[in-house]
């Protein structure tokens, strides 16, 4: 019978598609997004510059302080991978990072975050500096906790003004009453009369910690009431960076240009936490990320909550200097034990006039 010749490399050509196939099969594979983000080291970007003050000659700083920020980026199986082997990198669920909300959603808040620890950065270095141009009025609720003593009992929006009855005029005077109590103990809290009535009475029983202390179940921020006009106007120009963490940084840098001398000690410093209206630093998130920065920028020390500190101190090894505070006083400490003048800021005679007190 007749043979049929081979065809010069028909099987090789036959494999090689093979082999493409299942390389491209593998490729997709690898580049399959996944619901996660991942969290990388973002930048840590000099504040100098990028605030302008206006109805006083400001004193421009040798030193540098530096606010930090963190890379996000939704993940492939690839990146996951890749994650793994990277100790500066985090991943979070979807879920956990977006909470129910669309990018975008995340996007505003962020946003909106941002521009309010500016604004709560003005007065609170005005505030420092002897201006009062803000009246604590009490503790607002901005969350409420599901399955926390609080659902049900308190909402979004009630400002807390007596607990205990004791007034209460900022967030932390709330946080010590709870601590105060144990828990399955009963708070006798007084809720803001939006109208201006008298305020509405209630109980809440307290719940109990993971680490076995009383809880109410809230987030908490001052609320407040502007009762004069700021001596300065402030503009902040942060871009399209978002989140309130760079508060204190905003804080420091409007204490250093309102003020002669230099509070860093001409150090470059990197700085990073909430502020709140009591001088409360908060913590923030991504703190190892933003450490990595600090040390991939060569700065050698980073200001911190004294929440997140732990964490920084890990991730910094022996290249940057970590100090974490509670407070903007403690900050300033900070920024005095590196040879700066934090403790010694003097209103210019121009300014002075107005504060109603020395500087703290």
């Amino acid at each position: 019978r007749d043979e049929v010749a081979p065809v010069p490399g028909r099987r090789t050509a036959i494999a090689a598609v093979g082999v493409a196939a299942r390389v491209g099969a593998l490729w997709r594979g690898l580049t399959w997004q996944l619901d996660y983000f991942a969290f990388s080291p973002g930048s840590a970007s000099p504040t100098n510059g990028l605030i302008d003050v206006e109805g006083t000659e400001p004193f421009p700083p040798e030193g540098d302080l530096f606010f930090t920020t963190v890379s996000s980026r939704t993940v492939t199986v690839l990146d996951w991978i890749g994650a793994q082997l990277d100790p500066a990198v985090e991943l979070r669920s979807r879920d956990d990072v977006l909470g129910g909300r669309s990018n975008e959603e995340r996007r505003e808040q962020n946003a909106a975050a941002m521009l309010s620890s500016q604004d709560v950065a003005e007065v609170v270095a005005l505030r420092h500096l002897g201006f009062d141009v803000v009246e604590f009025v009490g503790a607002m609720v901005v969350a409420v906790g599901e399955d926390t003593a609080a659902e049900g009992v308190l909402e979004v929006g009630d400002v807390v003004v007596e607990a205990e009855g004791e007034a209460i005029t900022t967030q932390i005077e709330l946080v010590e009453a709870v601590r105060a109590l144990e828990p399955g103990a009963t708070l006798e809290l007084a809720i803001r009369d939006p109208d201006g009535g008298e305020p509405e009475r209630l109980d809440v029983v307290l719940g109990e910690s993971e680490e076995g202390q009383a809880l109410l179940g809230v987030s908490i921020v001052t609320d407040w009431e502007q009762i004069a006009a700021p001596p300065v106007d402030v503009e902040i120009a942060a871009g399209s960076v978002g989140g309130p963490s760079a508060g204190l940084a905003w804080t420091l840098t409007i204490l250093d240009l309102l003020t002669p001398g230099e509070l860093t000690g001409a150090n470059r410093v990197a700085v990073t936490g909430t502020m709140e209206l009591d001088g409360t630093v908060g913590p923030i998130g991504g703190v190892v990320q933003k450490t990595y920065a600090v040390r991939e920028q060569g700065i050698d020390v980073f200001i911190v909550p004294e929440a997140d500190a732990e964490a920084a101190r890990a991730a910094a090894g022996d290249e940057v200097q970590i100090f974490g505070v509670e407070n903007l006083d403690e900050a300033l400490e900070a920024l005095d034990d590196l040879g700066g003048n934090a403790l010694a800021l003097e209103v210019p005679g121009e300014l002075a006039e107005g504060a109603s007190e020395p500087v703290g």
